[in-house]
């Protein structure tokens, strides 16, 4: 069976994303920072409270 659409879910109706966004978030800050700025951060830049 071939796909033929996508469906984005970027207000969190159709799937709870409260937890995983602000995990997701984190991981790139940190991913941007140690690769692009050579920076290795020691603490969680964006956590749960920011996304609040």
């Amino acid at each position: 069976m071939r796909s033929t659409g996508l469906v984005f879910d970027v207000d969190g109706v159709l799937i709870d994303t409260s937890l995983s966004f602000p995990a997701a978030v984190s991981g790139a800050v940190r991913f941007c920072l140690r690769h692009f700025l050579d920076f290795q951060a020691t603490v969680d830049l964006f956590t749960e409270d920011h996304y609040r």
